[in-house]
């Protein structure tokens, strides 16, 4: 099986050099904060994308599609990241496609399928592996992923590529959008937390059968396998309502739970969005988040934020300003932020 993934990837890749349908995409993005922290009570400048956390972030995607086969390669760069990731490649994985109904992936496979959409946004079927897709009906995607650990004792075991399995499936129609996935997690896994084997339920769904209003709920369960010792229990709502053409308005909720202490965190945020013309845009937001993690520690954090964003051909700038203030069990701390972020997609 090993044999037949690396020969199925590699006639792919070579196939594209001889292909007609292929397109290049990416982005780059860039920027920076002035941070005024009540901790020092000093003004910090840093460079920072306000996605990653790098001083310079770029994505560049080649896919080649001619049907009934094709191939993805994406690769990566953190300039300057903190994490030491560099330069790397997310994605690089050939795909054939049987019958009109049935898709199989092979390589470093992204984006993912069954994802939960909405403010969770995950999934569980990205990553290097197998992964077989069936589209019976028009809207539905089920199928499987089956992948090598993310880590642990891994390193050289070639025979564990299949070590792990999800399942998962999307339902799209006009108007609503359901989706679910699971992992099973390997012991050979950094995932699972003192036990053999692990477990991830991820799930999403959206609603836009009301004119002008879009319903999002997402959400998951981490260490499912581990729950009452150390499982979290995570889900957003969103509700966002177009009041005209250029202003929007919306209200984020999230609750989470754990297993072990039972209440984790509660967080609101409305905010509002308003187009001023085709290239320029403005919005603001407010909220708070209450959290407690054990029995003689919590935390409240109300923060704000307001932006505004230009857009000219492929490339944008936004500007913005925003706090945070939180209070803790041991003390106050209020932090001013001031943001400049450059992004160009192509």
């Amino acid at each position: 099986m090993k044999k037949a993934l690396i020969i199925l990837l590699t006639l792919a890749l070579a196939g594209g050099l001889f292909a007609q349908d292929i397109s290049f995409s990416g982005h780059v993005q860039t920027g920076m904060f002035i941070d005024i922290l009540d901790a020092d009570d000093d003004v910090h400048v840093r460079a920072d994308d306000d996605d990653v956390g790098a001083p310079i972030v770029g994505r560049f995607n080649i896919e080649v599609d001619e049907g009934d086969w094709g191939a993805q390669i994406g690769t990566g760069a953190d300039i300057g990241s903190t994490t030491g990731k560099g330069m790397f490649m997310y994605n690089a994985h050939g795909w054939l496609k049987f019958a009109d109904m049935v898709t199989v992936r092979a390589g470093l496979i992204d984006p993912g399928v069954w994802t939960t959409g909405g403010e969770y946004d995950d999934n569980v079927s990205s990553g290097g592996g197998l992964r077989v897709e069936i589209t019976p009906i028009d809207g539905l995607n089920l199928g499987a992923f089956f992948s090598y650990p993310d880590g642990g004792d891994y390193a050289g075991k070639i025979g564990n590529f299949f070590g792990e399995t999800a399942f998962g499936f999307e339902y799209k129609a006009d108007i609503f959008r359901v989706a679910a996935a699971m992992k099973l997690f390997s012991e050979e896994s950094t995932y699972p937390t003192g036990k053999d084997t692990d477990m991830k339920l991820i799930f999403g769904a959206s609603f836009t059968g009301i004119p002008a209003l879009t319903l999002e709920l997402s959400g998951g369960i981490e260490h499912l396998g581990d729950y009452s010792d150390s499982g979290v229990f995570t889900v957003y709502e969103e509700g966002k309502f177009a009041v005209t053409d250029a202003l929007t308005v919306g209200l984020l909720l999230g609750e989470g739970l754990t297993g072990p202490d039972g209440f984790c965190f509660f967080k609101v945020k409305p905010y509002v969005e308003f187009a001023v013309n085709d290239a320029f845009s403005v919005g603001a937001d407010v909220g708070v988040t209450l959290g407690e993690w054990t029995d003689d520690m919590s935390l409240a954090t109300i923060f704000a934020d307001i932006w505004g964003k230009y857009k000219i051909g492929g490339g944008w700038m936004q500007a913005g300003y925003g706090f945070e203030n939180k209070t803790k069990d041991f003390g106050d701390a209020l932090d001013h932020y001031i943001k400049l972020v450059f992004g160009w997609d192509f």
